[in-house]
């Protein structure tokens, strides 16, 4: 009987202190190395202040909500954004429009960015474009790209890895521009992109050692193999707290080498391969884009 009645008492003291444990979690109870409790208050994207504007309705309204975090500069005259000139003088889309043709195809775009491409393809008349963001920010940025431009393109937030694995759909294209090269295994994004279509337009960093100038980025010169084969080398990132980051959501990716690239395409049935450019003086790295098919 007693230790029934220890157990009465007991408890409601014990739910008290759960819910109480449960509270300060809530707020971000953090407690230091001195055994001192630290309340961190939760912030939200935006403060009430900041979320309403009285100013008339424009285009640079749109714009300003990521003020100071564009790098494309909108082809706009007056309009503020980026720096780069993305959208008009990008030639990467037109590059590969000049070996097959995007006018009236059905296209799926991975990691759009800041929709600067889906943009192009439009303007080259593409039949449709379906292009997938992970990246919050990037997402977003897309949709007021498509607003400000009144583009069809249909943006889709979520995983394109994912996406890829469970898609019954085909596209006449895939364009994988700028994700290779932040993919922890670049070889399966090659292979599932060979399950959606028979055309992939692509540019990709790749790594070579003889590129001294830009070796800390990697852990080692000498090659991991993926799926017992392809080699590729560890890249880790930095400055992945910036707003304009772009890269994937890991601390680290796996470029691959150029011949990984071309034989893991050619793995994957795309036995026609067309190299637009093959470039070794850019700052970033040494970087491809090409147009593969299988026959």
């Amino acid at each position: 009987m007693l230790r029934m009645i220890r157990k009465k008492l007991l408890n409601p003291v014990l739910v008290k202190l759960d819910e109480i444990s449960a509270k300060l979690d809530d707020v971000g109870r953090n407690v230091n190395t001195a055994g001192t409790i630290e309340v961190v208050e939760e912030k939200s994207i935006l403060s009430i202040e900041d979320r309403y504007i009285t100013a008339a309705p424009s285009v640079q309204n749109q714009i300003d909500i990521f003020q100071g975090d564009w790098i494309s500069e909108f082809p706009i005259e007056g309009i503020l954004s980026g720096n780069a000139a993305h959208f008009t003088a990008d030639d990467r889309v037109s590059r590969c429009n000049g070996v097959v043709p995007v006018a009236g195809k059905k296209i799926l775009e991975l990691g759009p960015f800041e929709a600067f491409h889906s943009y192009q393809l439009e303007e080259l008349g593409a039949g449709s474009v379906t292009s997938i963001e992970s990246n919050k920010i990037s997402f977003l940025k897309c949709l007021i790209v498509k607003n400000v431009f009144k583009l069809k393109t249909e943006y889709l937030h979520g995983d394109f890895r994912e996406y890829l694995k469970s898609c019954e759909e085909k596209f006449d294209i895939v364009l994988a521009s700028g994700v290779l090269y932040n993919m922890t295994d670049p070889i399966q994004l090659i292979r599932d992109i060979a399950g959606v279509t028979d055309t992939v337009f692509i540019w990709t960093f790749y790594y070579t050692k003889e590129r001294t100038d830009i070796q800390y980025m990697f852990e080692n010169t000498e090659p991991i193999l993926l799926h017992s084969k392809y080699k590729v080398h560890k890249r880790i990132y930095e400055g992945r707290d910036a707003k304009t980051f772009s890269g994937g959501e890991k601390p680290y990716s796996m470029w691959p080498e150029r011949e990984t690239v071309l034989e893991a395409l050619n793995d994957a049935g795309f036995d026609k391969i067309n190299i637009c450019v093959d470039h070794s003086l850019d700052a970033g790295g040494n970087h491809l884009l090409l147009v593969a098919e299988k026959s």
